[in-house]
This record gives C-alpha cells, sequence and structure tokens, in this order.
C-alpha cells in the first residue's frame, strides 16, 4: 500500500489548506505536471504490473467505474483499433477496473488484447482521484510520459469530459518532441 503515501496528494510545505481537506478532494490527486501515484496490480494472465515496470514508455490508464462510461469505452474501442500507432508512438493502453481482471466481467467486453488490471478494493482509483463525489471508482482517463509524469487527465466521474482519439493523439505527439 505504499501508493497511497505518494508524495502527489500529500500537500506542500507552507500550503494554507488543512491535510484532510487536500487528501479528501479528488482533483488534487495525480494533477497534470506532477508525478503519477505509484501501483502494484495483478493482471488477468495473473501478472504482477507495477508503475515502474511503465517507465520508458508512454502509458494511457482507462479507469473503469463501477458502471462503466459509454463515452469511455468508445474511446477505449478506437484507441484499441489504432494499437499498432500506439506502439510506434512506444504507447502502452492499460484498463484498470474495480473488479478482479481475470473475471473480465461485461464492463469492459471489447478491450480485447489490452493490459487489464483488477483495483478490487479501489486504492489505485482513489490514489489517481478516478473516483465519482461519493468515493466509488468512476470512469477516468489518464495519459503518461515516459517519468511517469501525468500530462492529462479527465475524472469522468467527477463531470470532466472525454477527449477525442485527436486529443489523445495530439497528447502523445507533443510528448514525442520533449
Amino acid at each position: 500500500m505504499a501508493y497511497l503515501l505518494d508524495r502527489n496528494i500529500v500537500p506542500r510545505l507552507g500550503e494554507d489548506r488543512p491535510a484532510s481537506l487536500w487528501l479528501s478532494n479528488p482533483l488534487h490527486r495525480a494533477p497534470p505536471g506532477r508525478f503519477a501515484p505509484a501501483f502494484v496490480l495483478r493482471a488477468a494472465d495473473g501478472t504482477v504490473i507495477s508503475s515502474r515496470d511503465l517507465l520508458g514508455k508512454r502509458v494511457i490508464l482507462i479507469f473503469i467505474g463501477q458502471e462503466g462510461s459509454v463515452y469511455l469505452r468508445a474511446l477505449a474501442r478506437r484507441l484499441i483499433r489504432i494499437r499498432e500507432r500506439l506502439h510506434r508512438a512506444d504507447a502502452e493502453l492499460i484498463a484498470i477496473t474495480p473488479i478482479a481482471a481475470e473475471t473480465r466481467l461485461p464492463v469492459e467486453p471489447e478491450l480485447g488484447g489490452v493490459i487489464v488490471l483488477g483495483d478490487v478494493a479501489g486504492w489505485v482509483h482513489r490514489a489517481f482521484g478516478a473516483v465519482d463525489p461519493g468515493g466509488q471508482p468512476a470512469p477516468s482517463l489518464f495519459i503518461l510520459d515516459r517519468w511517469g509524469r501525468v500530462l492529462f487527465r479527465s475524472l469522468m466521474g467527477l463531470g470532466e469530459p472525454v477527449p477525442s482519439l485527436a486529443i489523445v493523439m495530439a497528447i502523445l505527439s507533443l510528448d514525442l518532441l520533449a
């Protein structure tokens, strides 16, 4: 559970808001420009994948909520169709679901071929802020750079829009220039 103590969610010295308020607000978790919380999760095939394993690659994290999201699943299907293009850009597409990855319930049936990680307790969803107003896992999308920094996020559980495929590809292209 080391990812719960990530330095991105702890307020900096001299900040005037109480730590409890800071930690309770999902918008303050994993903001763009900061390093993403560390995590270790089990994949559907039984392998264990950690955030350290993803360093050196651009990562698109698709957080599936309890109910899923029609728009997020549509974006995921489009990303899967251009998977070869993503691999050429050294980008990895990963889905994180609040159910055991090996069950592959109908929450994400169209994610065939994508690495699916199970976040049964919802700790990683909460560490990233991928939650609804009640604190339950909700659909969200994060794009991480090669060093594990958040380039982009959309917290759909809190009303933020699903980005278009063009926006996702533009962010990945801009990161290639860095």
